[in-house]
């Protein structure tokens, strides 16, 4: 069986800029070679002090737009 060519999604990793809310960046990256999506926020105070951060990484074994089975082979 012949291996499935990657699609836009997964064919590199990506880093994303920042969407930015009233008092808040939100990151999103994804690293389709380690299997894994990472959301990172970070909340400031009204006078623009970083007061938090937070992050989570989602594993995934297949790309969500093509099903090609990721990850190191």
């Amino acid at each position: 069986m012949a291996k499935k060519k990657p699609c836009d999604f997964c064919a590199d990793e990506y880093f994303g800029e920042p969407d930015v809310l009233p008092n808040a960046h939100v990151y999103f990256e994804r690293y389709p070679d380690n299997g894994t999506m990472c959301l990172t926020v970070f909340s400031f105070s009204d006078d623009h002090e970083q007061n938090a951060e937070e992050s989570y990484q989602i594993p995934f074994e297949y790309c969500p737009q093509c099903g090609r089975k990721l990850g190191w082979m």
